[in-house]
């Protein structure tokens, strides 16, 4: 049995800030730390989709998780504290993913 209960309906993370990623050119970025409390983090996808890889490698066109723009997707934390990313290139667009810090 699963010991571990994770409350469904997440709330902001007390004193943590939402964090912001902008591309516009073919810079892998990642996120700074997040609030040790912080649990999930919920995340925007805005203007065109980027490219994600969690193993530690570099994102390419050929190496990459998908996160299309227009789209919000929920996420661990830990996970997202080894994500890198990078503006897909077929994209026209700029790229921004908005992550707001939750915990249960």
């Amino acid at each position: 049995m699963n010991t571990y209960v994770v409350n469904r309906y997440n709330v902001p993370t007390p004193g943590a800030t939402s964090q912001l990623l902008s591309f516009t050119d073919a810079t892998v970025r990642q996120f700074t730390a997040f609030d040790k409390n912080t649990k999930v983090l919920f995340i925007s996808v805005t203007n065109g989709g980027v490219y994600m890889t969690i193993d530690g490698s570099q994102p390419t066109t050929n190496n990459n998780h998908k996160l299309y723009g227009g789209s919000n997707y929920y996420f661990n934390s830990d996970l997202m504290s080894q994500a890198k990313f990078l503006r897909d290139p077929n994209n026209a667009n700029s790229a921004r993913i908005y992550a707001s810090e939750l915990t249960n």
